[in-house]
């Protein structure tokens, strides 16, 4: 936790919302990637499958941390800054989901977004938590390592 709390507030400056946009085009190259061809569907595919929906959330958790640190430099209200954050999530994953449907052997399903939502939810609420952390700590017992 301490380290996410650290993480979380490390200071911000105009340039800082690249970091989401390059977060951005790096998941759409690995989404670009084209799936291969399934032989039949048995056991193993379908573990295979549930992974890589599973991987939306760790994915879109660290895209909607990333709009949450960096959005603050242009926004000043908090409960704005963190519907944007999730909106913006939400956007680039239905546009993911969307740019999917035409990748050769990928499709784009109602899951997946629900997996993005899931991990923005997920990493907005730690942001709140680490941030709220970070106010409670006093100056002696605060050790960022």
């Amino acid at each position: 936790m301490q380290l996410f709390t650290y993480i979380a507030n490390i200071t911000t400056t105009r340039y800082s919302l690249i970091f989401p946009f390059v977060y951005i085009v790096m998941i759409y190259g690995l989404s670009s990637i084209p799936g291969s061809p399934p032989v039949h569907h048995d056991w193993r595919h379908q573990v295979t499958g549930m992974l890589f929906n599973v991987i939306h959330i760790p994915l879109y958790a660290g895209l909607a941390w990333l709009w949450r640190w960096s959005l603050p430099v242009i926004i000043g209200n908090k409960w704005l800054i963190v519907g944007l954050a999730f909106s913006l999530t939400i956007g680039c994953g239905i546009f993911d989901e969307w740019h999917q449907s035409f990748t050769p052997y990928r499709d784009s399903s109602l899951m997946d977004i629900m997996f993005d939502a899931s991990g923005a939810i997920l990493a907005l609420w730690l942001f709140s938590k680490c941030t709220l952390a970070k106010e409670a700590v006093t100056h002696i017992n605060y050790r960022p390592f």
